[in-house]
């Protein structure tokens, strides 16, 4: 299955039916479907970039992107392979130029590099461990860091690892005593894993920061395991089964929660 969908150009208007045909729509399931963990605008070079959601179902989002002289709407399509996630490339963009993009309610802004040849200052940002050791989302701050990050107006917030503690739990009461919203346990397995994903990406200063700006995503251990490496990507104790290696696991709910630009003839390869 290709996690890349290369653009179809279109132009459409939409009326909004009144509540009770958008009641009957729905029950039809004719309805588009809704963002549910934001948007985030991944590997992005002077004249692409790849454009990540979630919805709440399978289906078609439609992505308004605008920016120079580039007006148009993408289609971004959602799997239930995938946690109804899916990415769009997004290109023919302009170099040095502000894009701004609308996904259903959610609006977003990043910027394309500069073109090869040319300088430019670039303000790059970057940082990692997130909802790890039992310090998870607040509950009413959720990840305050996030907010610091965004007032530094990144053009690149790189998230260098262990962006989930797949291996960790959040629990209601926080490691220093503060009240948070619980998540999942460690995963062992492919539900668990996306889980994790979800709870973290449900953080709205995670949201508003990666509306704001573009995003390079790197995994770490805790993506899937502490530690882990090629042999030695198992653990015998429960919730793990023995044997179970954890490692291919780990990789597809990263694929599937971070947007990379693959070629379609490496689809695991994670260094670009």
């Amino acid at each position: 299955m290709s996690r890349i969908a290369y653009l179809v150009l279109a132009a459409a208007v939409f009326a909004l039916p009144g509540a009770g045909a958008g009641a009957a729509v729905r029950a039809a399931g004719h309805a588009d479907p809704v963002v549910t963990h934001g948007i985030v605008v991944g590997d992005v070079t002077a004249h692409t970039a790849v454009l990540w959601a979630r919805a709440d179902r399978e289906g078609t989002l439609k992505v308004h992107l605008s920016g120079g002289r580039h007006h148009g709407v993408e289609r971004l399509e959602t799997q239930a392979a995938d946690d109804y996630t899916g990415q769009v490339l997004l290109t023919g963009l302009r170099p040095d130029t502000t894009y701004r993009y609308r996904v259903g309610s959610q609006r977003g802004t990043f910027e394309t590099a500069p073109a090869a040849d040319d300088r430019a200052r670039v303000r790059l940002a970057f940082g990692g461990d997130v909802a790890g050791q039992n310090v998870c989302r607040d509950t009413s701050e959720g990840f305050p860091i996030m907010e610091t990050i965004r007032a530094e107006r990144p053009d690149v917030f790189v998230g260098l690892g262990d962006m989930i503690y797949a291996d960790n739990a959040c629990n209601a009461l926080g490691m220093y005593g503060n009240a948070q919203v619980p998540g999942p346990g460690p995963a062992p397995d492919l539900a668990t894993f996306w889980a994790h994903w979800r709870y973290n990406r449900a953080d709205e200063a995670s949201q508003r920061l990666l509306a704001s700006t573009s995003y390079v995503g790197v995994w770490d251990d805790h993506e899937v395991v502490n530690d882990f490496g090629p042999l030695n990507d198992t653990r015998s104790t429960p919730p793990y089964t023995p044997g179970v290696h954890l490692l291919p696991i780990g990789l597809e709910a990263f694929l599937d929660y971070t947007p990379i630009a693959i070629a379609a003839n490496t689809p695991k390869r994670l260094y670009r």
